[in-house]
């Protein structure tokens, strides 16, 4: 029996320094006379009035703090990822831009050099005296058919000198 009187009072003592250690469970909203808001864990002080009890949820255990720590270091790695590829495609767009930009130039700058040729010779026409030299006609002259030479004449082959 005495046991168990010792173990409920051990029982007891876990009970009220677990109470003790585990910090405070609600907030307290106070309102002053002056309608400024404040919050604290003990009670409102004086001349402001408690207009609401917040409960708040116990703290996280070790392992919902490391589930915790993890999801917010992959919401940060997601956050950066999207940040790089907006930065990426912004980049890519800007590029773009100046591509458009720079050929559209070019082509305005071409256009005002084709003009200004264009209004050169103008100018070098009206200055410029046409000179026209004679240029005879091109006789088409049909093709001479080919012709094979003869082919010469064989010599006889030489009879051998008879001798009887």
């Amino acid at each position: 029996m005495k046991q168990s009187g010792v173990r409920g009072r051990l029982g007891a003592l876990a009970a009220v320094l677990a109470a003790v250690a585990m910090p405070a469970s609600a907030v307290n909203k106070c309102v002053a006379a002056d309608g400024s808001v404040t919050y604290t864990d003990g009670p409102c002080a004086g001349g402001s009035t408690q207009a609401k009890r917040i409960e708040t949820p116990p703290p996280l255990s070790y392992r919902e703090q490391l589930e915790a720590r993890r999801r917010s270091e992959r919401v940060v790695d997601d956050a950066r990822a999207l940040e790089a590829r907006q930065t990426a495609e912004w980049e890519a767009r800007q590029r773009r831009q100046e591509a458009e930009r720079a050929a559209e130039l070019a082509a305005q700058q071409r256009q005002a050099r084709q003009e200004t040729l264009r209004e050169e010779q103008e100018r070098w026409a009206v200055t410029q005296p046409v000179i026209r030299r004679y240029v005879p006609p091109i006789q088409v002259v049909p093709p001479r058919p080919i012709v094979k030479p003869p082919e010469p004449e064989r010599p006889q082959p030489v009879r051998p000198y008879p001798f009887r």
